[in-house]
């Protein structure tokens, strides 16, 4: 079963408008996916690398200071406080037992503490790679946790929950997907437009060369087109209708000489019909008078009706599809008959 891509009934104009505007539709959406996702995937990462650093520098005073709350307090107030309103980021230090030691202020009632992911060993090296969480508000954060082992005697470890606020790159993304869809939209409208121009313009030969050949009639059948100049897909239509045009000029050739061969081949006994039928009416005939012009004129009947035989052989012989079966003839007394119809004596 054959798909059709477009009605039957559309036209060339446009269905190449419609390819152009989709294809152009499609650059452009996969264009937006694409800076989409490379917005979205650094995002991610500048803030998964600043939960990482910021674990380090907690883990690096934690060592160091194993014993001085104050210290830690002091490094969790200042380190939330220098970044801007809309960059806020928590962080809470939690003994191996689960109760809170030190948090940033407010955070116990923005995201709570089973909120968090399963947080990495305390040997584990590896960069902690922030998962996506609610608040209490329902504002989205990037939370992330990792254990600390103190190097104290009996000290123990702790445990470290990092929450970046990611509201604000919500939105930056939010408003970016808006600006996107329309531009989207505004390129929709202008590839069609654009598509419909580019169409028409690239059509043009095809409408003059329509033009030039509604202008050829029966009369004009020695005019040629493809000696203007004319684009190569067009150049060759020209040259196809001009080959065209050269056989329709040989058929109306022979059409012609054979319209005139017809005429005298009928004109002839015709006019012998018409003449010996003037003579014979001329005055009173006997009965053998009449019946020598009637003799006479079924000679012509014969020749007309041969005549017409010939014409009908020949109308066949013009059809591809006739078939051709010879057949033997006495050639002899074809040529008596020809000397016989043409004897003067």
């Amino acid at each position: 079963m054959k798909v059709r891509i477009f009605p039957t009934d559309w036209s060339i104009a446009r269905r190449l408008t419609v390819l152009y505007a989709l294809s152009l539709f499609l650059l452009l959406a996969i264009a937006a996916g694409f800076l989409d996702w490379i917005l979205t995937s650094d995002m991610r990462r500048d803030n998964s690398q600043f939960l990482a650093a910021e674990v380090q520098n907690l883990r690096t005073l934690m060592r160091q200071r194993p014993a001085d709350l104050r210290a830690w307090r002091e490094e969790v107030e200042r380190e939330a406080a220098s970044l801007p309103g809309y960059a806020r980021y928590y962080v809470r230090i939690l003994d191996d037992q689960g109760a809170t030691i030190v948090e940033t202020p407010g955070m116990g009632d923005i995201v709570e503490s089973r909120a968090f992911p399963a947080p990495l060993p305390a040997f584990d090296l590896k960069a902690i790679v922030g998962v996506d969480g609610r608040g209490r508000d329902g504002r989205l954060f990037l939370l992330g946790a990792q254990w600390v082992e103190l190097r104290q005697p009996g000290a123990g470890k702790r445990l470290v929950q990092v929450a970046f606020d990611r509201s604000h790159d919500a939105t930056i993304i939010a408003d970016y997907r808006r600006k996107v869809l329309t531009v989207l939209f505004a390129g929709l409208i202008l590839s069609v437009t654009l598509g419909f121009v580019i169409t028409k313009a690239g059509l043009k030969p095809l409408s003059n060369i329509t033009r030039t050949f509604r202008r050829i009639s029966a009369e004009e059948l020695n005019t040629r087109v493809s000696s203007m100049h004319w684009p190569p897909e067009v150049a060759a239509l020209a040259a196809a209708f001009d080959s065209m045009l050269e056989r329709l000029e040989s058929s109306f050739a022979l059409l012609t000489q054979f319209s005139a061969d017809l005429a005298h081949e009928l004109r002839t006994p015709i006019n012998n019909l018409r003449g010996e039928t003037e003579v014979a009416l001329g005055k009173q005939r006997t009965a053998e008078e009449y019946r020598i012009v009637l003799e006479s004129s079924l000679e012509e009947y014969e020749r007309l009706s041969r005549v017409i035989e010939n014409l009908l052989f020949l109308a066949r012989t013009d059809t591809r599809n006739t078939a051709v079966r010879p057949s033997p003839m006495n050639v002899r007394q074809e040529i008596d008959g020809v000397v016989e119809y043409f004897d003067a004596g």
